[in-house]
């Protein structure tokens, strides 16, 4: 009996074996000798993308909030911080820079004959009510607005972080808020000053004539010469645009 049973055992080893090589064999001929590089692999320049991605994980369905961040970011950080400064830089000082060197060639233009005594109205009440909101409400949006682009490297030497922080806290406020009345005021503009500002031949001569900025001349013009009607589109097209 004790025979019988040894014998048992050993068969059942031996089988046991044999089953393990098998399954081994099989396992190791599943698994290619050689990996092709090209058979299911990501080209170069999208790994060198994926490669400074920094990502996490989260518990909220919005499986974007996990990257922390990516390439595309750091390139918009790169441009708001050095590229975007230098434009905005160049533009602001370029312009005050052309008025200055303007102002000193042309001098202050001084009416000829003197004051004639008599007032005209060319704009009501309301007109001038609308056109000093909107004008206020750009002078903030422009102060508060590079305020985000200048004011960390300009101000913030200058003044405590303290400081700096309740002076950006307010500066976002009226940005915001002051959009609402800034946005009305042009839409204003806009249908009261339309008629007035479709173009036609004077505005073509005055043009001609460089508005009578260069010389004494005057060029006729109706309730808005060229150049304000050309501001006119200008706004208006911005407006369109940025909305």
């Amino acid at each position: 009996m004790r025979r019988l049973l040894a014998r048992f055992r050993i068969i059942v080893g031996a089988f046991a074996l044999l089953a393990l090589a098998i399954s081994g064999h099989a396992v190791s001929a599943q698994q290619p000798t050689s990996v092709d590089p090209q058979a299911s692999a990501v080209k170069e320049n999208q790994l060198l993308q994926e490669f400074p991605r920094i990502q996490g994980r989260g518990s909220i369905p919005d499986t974007k909030s996990y990257t922390i961040e990516q390439p595309a970011g750091r390139d918009w950080r790169h441009f708001h911080e050095v590229t975007l400064r230098w434009i905005g830089a160049i533009a602001i000082l370029g312009i005050l820079a052309l008025l200055m060197i303007f102002y000193l060639w042309r001098g202050m233009v001084r009416l000829e004959i003197g004051r004639s005594g008599r007032s005209i109205v060319r704009f009501n009440a309301f007109e001038r009510f609308v056109h000093w909101m909107t004008a206020a409400c750009f002078i903030v949006l422009a102060i508060s607005g590079l305020n985000i682009t200048f004011g960390r490297p300009l101000l913030l030497p200058l003044m405590s972080p303290e400081a700096f922080t309740a002076w950006s806290q307010w500066a976002k406020y009226a940005h915001n808020y002051l959009s609402f009345p800034f946005t009305l005021g042009v839409i204003l503009i806009f249908f009261m000053w339309i008629a007035g500002n479709i173009p036609n031949r004077v505005d073509v001569e005055w043009f001609k004539r460089g508005g009578g900025i260069v010389g004494n001349d005057h060029p006729p013009a109706y309730r808005f010469n060229g150049g304000q009607k050309m501001i006119y589109w200008i706004v208006v097209l911005a407006a369109r645009l940025l909305r």
